[in-house]
């Protein structure tokens, strides 16, 4: 299968994924919870990837939205290829994580020290180092997660509760090395949490993406050392 062929068969199965995931938090019945800052006029988070196995970093993000502020942190699974000149990281790696720290006034979660959010584990990501013709790049992540428990009270969720979450982040155009490196300053961030039934459902949702990953590495997917 060539780059394109392969590219739509992953492209295909994340996104089938999505929809179940998608699913299952509406049989919840729930609205998702949504931490955002649609642009940071002085960016100050970071993605960066130091080229061959290594993961996919972020630190720290910051995010003010209608929730309170807050701050985001993620290390990917290790880099697993590139398709069409995406870079692509899994979500198998030791110390794949995924944190926000902040505060939230209207649901009393307040510091000090400031209180975890959410925390949870990295699907898998992909990012583009430049969006089309405009000057933009961008990430786009997956995983699952728990929230804080007083947050949950606020949104009238059950302590149990558990999710999965979209990362949708954008850059300056990434100046990617010669070995595939890059750093950039993070523009806009969107992290969306949707509910989901059991942890079953979610298990399930993750089993779609993740071989399709390992099978497309198998039977030739460009990787760069």
């Amino acid at each position: 299968m060539n780059a394109r062929g392969k590219r739509r068969v992953f492209a295909r199965s994340f996104a089938i994924a999505a929809l179940f995931l998608m699913c299952c938090a509406s049989a919840l019945r729930a609205d998702p919870i949504v931490f955002s800052d649609p642009l940071e006029l002085l960016p100050t988070g970071t993605i960066s990837y130091g080229g061959g196995s290594d993961p996919l970093v972020g630190y720290p993000v910051h995010l003010v939205g209608g929730l309170g502020t807050g701050q985001l942190n993620f290390e990917t699974g290790d880099f697993v290829g590139m398709s069409g000149g995406d870079l692509i990281f899994g979500g198998t790696g030791p110390d794949d994580f995924i944190q926000i720290f902040g505060t939230v006034p209207d649901a009393h979660v307040l510091g000090p020290p400031t209180p975890l959010l959410l925390s949870g584990t990295v699907l898998g990501a992909i990012v583009d180092p430049q969006v089309g013709t405009i000057k933009l790049g961008l990430e786009l992540g997956a995983g699952n997660d728990t929230l804080n428990p007083e947050l949950l009270a606020f949104f009238g969720l059950p302590a149990t509760s558990r999710f999965v979450f979209t990362t949708v982040l954008f850059t300056p155009v990434l100046d990617v090395q010669d070995d595939g490196s890059f750093d950039g300053k993070v523009i806009s961030t969107t992290v969306t949490d949707y509910p989901v039934p059991e942890p079953s459902s979610l298990a399930l949702g993750f089993t779609i993406v993740v071989p399709i990953m390992f099978w497309l590495r198998r039977t030739g997917w460009k990787r760069t050392t």
